[in-house]
This record gives C-alpha cells, structure tokens and sequence, in this order.
C-alpha cells in the first residue's frame, strides 16, 4: 500500500515549464544567478528540478530562492522563499546527475512569471544549460545576491543554467 500511496502523491505534479538541457557550458566563477520562468497552469504548490547532466564534478548550489516575479529586473520579496533539498537550502547535485527540491508552498497562477535565484559558492568547471532560452538570466559575480529585490548591473545571459523544471 505504501508504494500505491507513494505513486498517487507523484502523479499530482504537472510539468508547468520546462527547458531541455542541451549543452555542455563553460566554466562558472562564484557568483549569484537569477532566471525568470513562467509558470504554464496554476498550482498550490511547485517544486523545482535542476541539472548537473553535463557537469564533470559536483555541482554546490547555497542559497536557492523562489519569487514572484516584480518586473524585468526586480522580485518580490513578499513571497521569496527558501527552496529546500532534504530541508536544507543549500545542494550539492554529483556530476551527471539531476534533483527534484522539496514542495514549496506558493500558489501560482497561470501564465505567472517566477524568478528562481541560487548562489554557486564554488562556481562550476562546466555548467549545463539550455543554450538558447530566448530570456535573459542575470549573473552577479562573487557575492550572494539571493535575497536582494534588484541587482544592480549585472551581467545579462540568454542561457539557461541548471534550471530543467518547474512542476
């Protein structure tokens, strides 16, 4: 019975946005990361999945946030929450590896844009990611950034990094 529980519990989460994880990138320095996603359907609840599939050493990821979105560059630090692995904020992912965090409770709403924001305190020899997500991630070199509504001139990327799936 355990088993059947178990799979009525999984089949509750629907894929609401999701990027492919198609390239092998470069090294990553220490730095805060910030990307914007859009929920596709309305939710109670999300969780998140992040790639390591192409990395060539664990991937460690401190600090993961989820906001709402507050326009181009800014979140809205209301509803920024912690996204939890095991209940711990910070990750680390093994090479060629993927996770699925913690449910998070935050309602959504159709077509609403998310802004999911993580700190990579020992940067990355390779990162995997989408290569071409046609919207800007932001990358802050060196400092945690996370937990801040607006980043000041940081760098403007159109890849997808780690990020896979918002369920």
């Amino acid at each position: 019975q355990e088993g059947r529980q178990q799979n009525a519990a999984t089949l509750l989460w629907s894929s609401a946005w999701y990027s492919p994880i198609d390239s092998k990138g470069g090294a990553l320095e220490p730095q805060s990361l910030r990307q914007r996603i859009r929920s596709s359907i309305d939710g109670k609840k999300v969780r998140l999945h992040f790639s390591n599939k192409f990395g060539t050493s664990a991937l460690k990821m401190t600090s993961v946030m989820i906001a709402r979105s507050d326009g181009l560059t800014a979140i809205d630090l209301k509803s920024q929450q912690p996204v939890l692995f095991a209940g711990s904020n910070n990750v680390v992912i093994p090479a060629g590896q993927e996770i699925v965090s913690d449910s998070i409770n935050l309602p959504v709403k159709a077509l609403e844009e998310l802004a999911i924001s993580f700190f990579l305190p020992e940067g990355t020899e390779t990162a995997t990611l989408h290569n071409t997500s046609m919207q800007n991630a932001q990358l802050y070199p060196l400092i945690d950034k996370t937990r801040s509504k607006v980043w000041a001139e940081p760098k403007q990327d159109d890849t997808r990094y780690f990020l896979k799936e918002l369920e």
